[in-house]
């Protein structure tokens, strides 16, 4: 039997010098990497202005598949948060092929409004 504690434990990663995640199992040198590295987390953000949307893609820096086999290390967001889409990925190019598929949907979606 698993422990509870164990179920909700996450994993940590970092990204290596390639860009590939790896799990850091030191906190202490997570939290250094994470603290150096924020700004770098931002893989793809596209913006509507006039609309006052952003769609932003980040490594997550944690495993968020909550017991699924493969980790969950990217998320795509769109702000403002009432806009209700929150998408997570187990990898990079799944990341950035989500991305575009919403942008592609808002977009498509401003121009019917526009009509």
């Amino acid at each position: 039997m698993v422990s509870i504690e164990k179920e909700i434990m996450l994993n940590h990663y970092v990204l290596d010098k390639k860009g590939i995640p790896t799990i850091e199992k030191n906190l202490r040198k997570w939290t250094e990497w994470y603290e150096k590295s924020f700004q770098k987390l931002n893989i793809i953000k596209t913006e509507f202005k006039e609309e006052g949307i952003i769609v932003s893609t980040i490594f997550l820096a944690v495993d968020c598949s909550f017991g699924q086999k493969k980790p969950m290390l990217y998320e795509t967001v769109v702000f403002p948060i009432s806009v209700g889409v929150i998408k997570r990925y187990h990898t990079k190019k799944e990341a950035i092929k989500g991305h575009k598929y919403i942008v592609k949907g808002l977009k498509d979606k401003i121009k019917r409004n526009e009509k």
